[in-house]
């Protein structure tokens, strides 16, 4: 089984390269220390890089909202408008689930890692193995 990388990351998630390999790497490494590897077998290295990219597009999105002065924003947005400044943001579905959940379907990404969590674990719990 090959382990998470940078390399593959950046084949599997080229929109995100312009981050770097550096906070490419950062975000992998944080996930390294919380997922537990046997609990998702041959599944490990897809759910730690598909998490690291949820991470990353999150970091990316509040860099980009605090670039133009907007704070903390939640879902995706839906429509918006410009001179009256109304800004409607979609909830998946996924998103009135736990608080796990919804943290997980701010992005697609996140939305991946749940699928990839679902058909791994089954119902289980992710837990660390440390």
């Amino acid at each position: 089984m090959a382990a998470p990388s940078v390399d593959t990351f950046k084949i599997r998630f080229p929109e995100l390269i312009s981050a770097g390999d550096t906070v490419i790497d950062f975000w992998i490494v944080d996930v390294v220390e919380e997922l537990c590897e046997p609990n998702f077998g041959d599944c490990y290295p897809v759910a730690v890089e598909t998490l690291a990219a949820h991470r990353l597009a999150l970091s990316l999105q509040r860099q980009a909202q605090a670039a133009q002065g907007i704070t903390a924003t939640v879902g995706a947005v839906q429509s918006a408008s410009a001179d009256g400044l109304s800004v409607s943001l979609a909830v998946s579905k996924a998103a009135t689930g736990s608080g796990r959940e919804s943290y997980l379907a701010q992005t697609p990404y996140g939305l991946e890692y749940l699928s990839i969590r679902e058909k791994c674990l089954g119902r289980g719990r992710v837990t660390s193995c440390r």
